[in-house]
């Protein structure tokens, strides 16, 4: 079953070349989205559309360091309550 949170965001992926959706249900029941390919821009598109389609949405951003190298990268993903 394809949930009304992943066709909200299928919609903004269709305008980002080679993303993949992981859209996992978390134990407290809400859903975790992290989308590759998406950069700050993508994800708070989908936050605005999301919160008016009526879900409660958190924006996770988290600096951590690269398992290759010594740069910091923020990684990000959405928590949605449907």
């Amino acid at each position: 079953m394809i949930t009304e949170t992943c066709k909200i965001v299928k919609s903004v992926a269709k305008t980002v070349k080679n993303t993949t959706i992981f859209n996992d249900k978390l134990v407290d029941g809400t859903r975790s989205v992290k989308v590759w390919g998406f950069g700050a821009a993508e994800y708070k598109r989908c936050q605005t559309l999301l919160e008016a389609a009526g879900f409660k949405v958190k924006l996770i951003e988290r600096e951590e360091k690269s398992h290759w190298d010594d740069r910091m990268i923020m990684f990000r993903r959405l928590h949605v309550t449907e």
